[in-house]
C-alpha cells in the first residue's frame, strides 16, 4: 500500500515526552495507528496494546499499581490503541506515569465519547491532545503535485480523503469502502455507546445532511422531515459529531 506522508509526523515526535501522555484521536481508519507505528520506530523497547484486548483491559481497569508496574516494567514507551475502550483509562495512566516517570505514553482513540472524563480529568497538566484529520490537500500535493490534485478534485470532494479511498483502484472500490466504513465502524460506535431508539432515523438524518453540506441547516426543518422531536435531532447531530461523521460549523454573522 502507498504510504502517504503526513505533515503531523514531526510534530508528534516533538510532543513525546517522558512522564507525559500523548493522546491522539480522530475518526476510525484515518491513519492513526499507521502514523504512530512510523513515529515509534527506533524508540527503544515499545509496548503495543489494544484497549479492546481483554487481558490488557482488565489489567488497566483494575487500577492495581503493582500489576500495572510489573506489566510495563522494562519498556521505554507504552502505546495503547483504542484506549477509550478502557474504563478509567485516565486514572490508570496517571498511576503509571506517577510511579514510572521515565516512561513515554501514547494512547489513541477513535471516538470522543467521554474523552474528557476518561482521560482528561485525571491527567490535567500531564497530557497533550492531538487530533488527526483525514489527508489534507497540502499532503496530497506533496504526493501527486499540484496538477494531480486539481485533476482529482471532483473525486476528492465526492469521496473524501480517507487514506484508503485515496489509494483505492477504482470508484466502485471507493464507494464500497465508504459504505463499509459507515456501517461497520462509525455508526457502530454510536449504537454501542448510546441507546438510539430508531437507527433508521439516524440514517435518514445522514441522507438529509448529505444534501445540505456546506449550507445552512434548520433543526426545525430536519425535525419535521424526519418526524422526530427537535431535541432528538440535536442529540443525533451531537452523536454524529462525536464519532467524526459530521462537523458542525457555526455562523460567523
Amino acid at each position: 500500500m502507498t504510504w502517504i506522508a503526513r505533515f503531523y509526523e514531526t510534530r508528534i515526535e516533538q510532543m513525546l515526552q517522558p512522564g507525559k501522555v500523548l493522546w491522539l484521536y480522530g475518526s476510525r481508519q484515518v491513519g492513526k495507528t499507521s502514523l504512530l507505528n512510523r513515529v515509534l520506530e527506533g524508540r527503544g523497547k515499545v509496548f503495543r496494546g489494544d484497549g479492546q484486548d481483554m487481558v490488557l483491559n482488565r489489567l488497566l481497569t483494575s487500577l492495581d499499581l503493582t500489576q500495572i508496574q510489573t506489566a510495563f516494567r522494562g519498556y521505554d514507551l507504552v502505546f495503547i490503541d483504542e484506549a477509550q475502550k478502557v474504563e478509567h483509562i485516565g486514572q490508570a495512566l496517571k498511576l503509571l506515569i506517577d510511579h514510572e516517570p521515565q516512561l513515554q505514553v501514547v494512547v489513541s482513540g477513535s471516538s470522543s465519547f467521554d474523552l474528557s472524563q476518561k482521560v482528561g480529568d485525571p491527567l490535567t497538566g500531564r497530557q497533550k491532545v492531538f487530533m488527526l484529520f483525514p489527508v489534507s490537500v497540502l499532503e496530497l500535493t506533496e504526493l501527486w503535485g499540484g496538477i494531480g490534485v486539481m485533476q482529482q478534485l471532483e473525486n476528492l470532494l465526492i469521496y473524501g480523503c480517507y487514506p484508503e479511498t485515496l489509494t483505492a483502484p477504482n470508484l466502485e472500490s471507493k464507494r464500497e469502502y465508504l459504505v463499509n466504513l459507515r456501517d461497520a465502524f462509525l455508526l457502530k460506535d454510536i449504537l454501542e455507546q448510546e441507546r438510539v431508539k430508531s437507527p433508521a432515523k439516524l440514517f435518514d438524518l445522514l441522507r438529509l445532511l448529505a444534501y445540505q453540506i456546506g449550507g445552512e441547516v434548520s433543526l426545525n426543518e430536519l425535525s419535521n422531515q424526519l418526524g422526530i422531536a427537535k431535541q432528538t435531532v440535536e442529540r443525533y447531530l451531537d452523536l454524529l459529531e462525536k464519532v467524526f461523521i459530521i462537523k458542525k460549523v457555526q455562523g460567523f454573522s
